[in-house]
């Protein structure tokens, strides 16, 4: 029989099948051939894929477990080095306690591996932070002043001192295990294990010594090892239902594990701890593992790779992975038990379930898709004639609309549907007058919401700064309080002069008795020595030295307070004539008082002609522009302002040598809500409200910036501001 007989004779054959049972054809015949070969596959397989599973399952939990543990170490070492090279090159003060505290508090905040870091003195002095397990930190300090015991307080949100929670007398951190491991050591090293001094908690840590630049030690840097994050992290593993993992030492000791069990037992008067071989391990699971890994190799210092095995206790298969971790001076294996039953009733349950479905789905199959079939053929068949009419745009449609089901539902959902798209093509344009109308009061309403936005912004710089505003108020109120105290004191003085003058007068102009000269010559000698101590102690000038600085901090916070009166001022509409040099001298008394510590101020300013703005709005952004200014310096630093003008715009330059902006940022600045300042410290609307004031104003803002350079931007406006 040749092909292309062959061929003609399969074609009529399938012309003559109706369409509902060829669609079913296929879908048996696939639904039959594939369960049968998955059935048989799956039950001749089945072992085997419990074995392929549980070591892939077993080698991806060993791998998360050494990254996340290689993470951890290399982490906490990084530090240690990075914390001892700040101290090389004077970048940290281990003689400023407050300085040195505050950074450990940081550290610790920003790495949650984390659980203490602290740093001991060779004279036994001793500051640290610790991690609790509810995420909160407490600080604890020994200074020889307060005597040798540990104080401990609560840390609150920025890292001060509040409450004192605790004090471990006679506390010295040289008689700790981790300061004498470091004291013998000229390197980064980790530490033996050591109970706390505050908890029955055993911990570990990279210690490292730091020397004086003459060679004698000046103490002991630490960061320890979180152990209840490890042992939190093994616990969240999803290994299988009576699957565990265990970090144990070369010696059989436990580290940590995915069990309940304590691994660190500690003494009940807290004077020593011990820490559990596997092999006497509570748990049956950890014992039986030890056991094995012992009788295979004898000592466990002989497993140097990734070593997958199984072995069998009582009828019961086990899988094991063991996986050497060596970081830096640690030298642990990481061990994975997954026992089979965990999957080997699925393989078993998942066979028979296959089976039954091969069946059912069958039987199903051929019954319910021929009736499917047939009664899917016809609405469908009227619907896509439908959609041929309607697309000639024939919109009246005919079509059998008595079937409950949902077919007919369908039919009838067109039908509808065609209606309501005949209307929407009527009504369409009168949908788009009303788009546009909405536009326009959309476009009204957000020209006239301007105003309230840079006012919002300029309240929210003000808020920003309101402890530095504060701090500019007060410190002037505190002068003048202390000069009000010693006008009393030197006035105290001055009386007692007048009383002794008065007493004196008094004796003098009495007639009741005769005047003894002795005691008069007394009172004129008291009285002259009280006079001479009391120019020689220049009295009078002192009070008014006193006067003079008093009414000076005085003048001060007028002058603050009316400038920063006029930063303020709401009216955004009112338009005047005004000199862009007066406005930055105003300006630059608040932002004097909030960084005059830490910035120094280099004018050059041009004459310049008067430009016809908004003084409220130009006042928002040169305060906005020189807030940025000096927050982008983050110690000592300088900035340069200058005018100059040229025949169409006055320019304003304000520069930094703070720390600038990356090349791939500078695009975004002027974005709504960018910021690359750090998460509750900026808007993100300064810049973005600047730069549509000045484009209001028919100006325009330039920006160049080098990363650890500083920052220049260019303010350009025009003489005459137009509407």
């Amino acid at each position: 029989m040749s092909t292309k007989y062959l061929t003609g004779w399969l074609r009529k054959l399938i012309g003559k099948v109706p369409l509902r049972f060829l669609l079913l054809i296929p879908f048996m015949i696939i639904i039959i051939t594939m369960g049968g070969l998955m059935s048989w596959f799956s039950w001749h397989n089945g072992q085997q894929l419990v074995s392929e599973v549980a070591y892939q399952l077993a080698n991806e939990i060993s791998g998360r477990i050494k990254k996340s543990l290689e993470t951890h170490l290399q982490t906490l070492y990084t530090l240690n080095v990075a914390n001892a090279e700040a101290i090389r090159f004077e970048q940290l003060d281990l003689d400023h306690t407050d300085s040195l505290e505050h950074y450990f508090w940081r550290q610790n905040q920003l790495f949650d591996v984390i659980s203490y870091i602290a740093f001991a003195t060779a004279t036994g002095e001793f500051i640290g932070i610790e991690r609790q397990p509810d995420d909160t930190f407490t600080i604890g300090e020994v200074k020889s002043s307060l005597g040798n015991n540990l104080y401990n307080y609560m840390a609150d949100e920025q890292g001060r001192r509040s409450d004192l929670l605790s004090v471990v007398k006679d506390y010295d951190p040289r008689e700790q295990a981790w300061y004498k491991s470091a004291k013998q050591a000229t390197q980064p090293v980790w530490s033996p294990f050591y109970l706390r001094a505050t908890s029955n908690n055993v911990a570990l840590g990279i210690v490292q010594p730091i020397y004086e630049t003459t060679g004698p030690l000046k103490g002991v840097l630490m960061v320890e090892l979180s152990l209840l994050k490890i042992t939190q992290f093994l616990n969240q593993l999803n290994i299988s239902q009576s699957g565990i993992s265990v970090i144990m030492e070369r010696s059989g000791k436990m580290v940590t594990t995915s069990t309940q069990e304590e691994v660190f037992p500690v003494s009940s008067n807290r004077q020593e701890f011990r820490q559990l071989y596997a092999k006497n391990s509570a748990n049956s699971l950890i014992q039986l593992t030890a056991h094995h890994l012992l009788s295979r190799f004898g000592d466990l210092n002989e497993i140097h790779t990734t070593t997958q095995m199984t072995f069998e206790s009582d009828q019961q298969h086990y899988f094991l992975q063991v996986v050497p971790l060596v970081n830096n001076g640690i030298n642990w294996l990481i061990v994975v038990v997954i026992p089979a039953a965990d999957f080997s009733h699925f393989i078993n349950q998942n066979t028979r379930l296959i089976f039954l479905s091969i069946a059912i789905g069958t039987i199903t199959t051929l019954f319910l898709g021929t009736l499917l079939a047939r009664w899917m053929t016809r609405p469908l068949q009227h619907l896509q004639a439908a959609i041929l009419r309607l697309s000639r745009g024939e919109w009246e449609q005919k079509l059998p609309l008595g079937r409950p089901d949902e077919l007919g539902k369908l039919l009838k959902l067109f039908v509808h549907m065609e209606k309501k798209l005949q209307r929407a093509f009527e009504s369409l344009e009168q949908q788009a007058d009303d788009c546009k109308h909405q536009l326009s009061k959309a476009h009204s309403y957000l020209t006239a919401s301007q105003a309230h936005l840079v006012q919002s912004e300029k309240m929210a710089l003000l808020g920003q700064k309101i402890s530095d505003i504060i701090h500019a108020v007060y410190a002037p109120l505190t002068t003048i309080k202390n000069n009000i105290e010693m006008t009393q004191e030197l006035f105290t003085t001055t009386r007692e002069l007048v009383v002794s003058y008065d007493q004196l007068i008094n004796g003098l102009l009495s007639q009741e008795a005769e005047i003894d000269k002795a005691y008069l010559q007394t009172q004129l000698q008291e009285l002259a020595e009280s006079n001479q101590r009391f120019y020689e102690e220049y009295t009078l000038q002192e009070i008014q030295t006193v006067f003079n600085k008093s009414l000076t901090e005085i003048d001060k916070i007028s002058a603050f307070i009316t400038n920063l009166e006029k930063f303020s001022q709401i009216e955004q509409a009112s338009i005047m004539d005004i000199d862009l040099n007066e406005c930055l001298d105003n300006i630059l008394v608040i932002t004097d008082n909030i960084f005059k510590h830490k910035i120094t101020i280099h004018k050059h300013y041009t004459t310049l002609p008067k430009v016809h703005c908004s003084p409220s709005q130009i006042n928002h952004v040169l305060f906005n522009l020189l807030t940025n200014a000096g927050q982008a310096i983050e110690y000592q630093g300088l900035i340069y302002i200058k005018t100059s003008m040229d025949d169409k715009f006055v320019h304003l330059a304000i520069q930094d040598n703070g720390k600038g902006i990356s090349k791939e940022l500078l695009p975004q600045i002027f974005e709504p809500f960018f910021t690359t300042k750090p998460f509750g410290q900026g808007t993100g609307l300064g810049l973005a409200v600047s730069h549509h004031i000045i484009q209001q104003h028919g100006g325009h803002i330039k920006v160049v910036s080098e990363v650890g350079k500083g920052t220049k931007v260019v303010v350009s406006l025009p003489y005459q501001i137009q509407n």
